[in-house]
């Protein structure tokens, strides 16, 4: 929307923009289903986020500002200065760029008090207690950084697409995203980069091979 309606194309404004938005979004919805008076049980955490996309899919369909059923299309090229950062090489490098960085930061994170924090949390929650953390908070804010990450990348893809719809909002894409770690690995940070590698690779070969029936022998 910042591209098209204002006309701002630059990536160093659109990807914190970008970040910025998924942060906004992402703690939001952390108020209706991880904060609180009660601790959620993961299985709530996970049809709520779940109900959440749907609930904003159905939202972009509705509405016209946002291109409604048909989405926003003709997206600009991303720029950075005067240079067009065009689909290709580029475009992979500079994702590429951005993946590493995030991957390091998060890396620093992990080895930080506040990531020993939340792997206490995966290991024993009910001993971090004990030492008077507040569980619920640190999951919040991992949430909310998960959010943060997730505009970044939503950001990049649909400008590489040139496209952006409401069915890449619902809860298609997000079950594919859980996939992707579930299949790396959920406790380490190389998992999520190993299963979207893995699976996107398996996607296109087995489409070649069986067109019509690839997502059954994916799934």
């Amino acid at each position: 929307l910042i591209a098209t309606k204002l006309g701002v194309t630059s990536v160093f404004l659109i990807v914190p923009a970008a970040a910025l938005v998924g942060l906004v979004v992402s703690f939001v919805m952390a108020l209706l289903v991880i904060f609180g008076k009660r601790q959620p049980s993961m299985v709530f955490v996970a049809l709520g986020t779940l109900t959440g996309s749907y609930v904003v899919e159905r939202l972009a369909r509705g509405w016209s500002y946002v291109g409604g059923q048909n989405g926003i299309s003709s997206l600009p090229r991303l720029t950075a200065g005067s240079y067009e950062i065009s689909e290709g090489p580029v475009y992979y490098y500079m994702a590429l760029g951005i993946l590493l960085i995030v991957y390091v930061l998060l890396r620093l994170l992990t080895r930080s008090q506040f990531g020993l924090v939340l792997a206490g949390i995966r290991q024993r929650e009910e001993r971090i207690k004990f030492f008077g953390y507040r569980t619920q908070n640190y999951k919040g804010i991992t949430f909310c950084i998960a959010g943060l990450i997730s505009g970044v990348a939503g950001g990049l893809y649909g400008f590489h697409e040139g496209y952006i719809g409401p069915g890449q909002l619902g809860p298609v894409l997000s079950t594919q995203i859980v996939l992707y770690t579930l299949f790396g690995g959920a406790g380490t940070l190389i998992g999520s980069i190993v299963g979207v590698g893995l699976i996107d690779l398996f996607s296109f070969y087995l489409s070649q091979i069986w067109n019509t029936g690839w997502p059954i022998v994916l799934g």
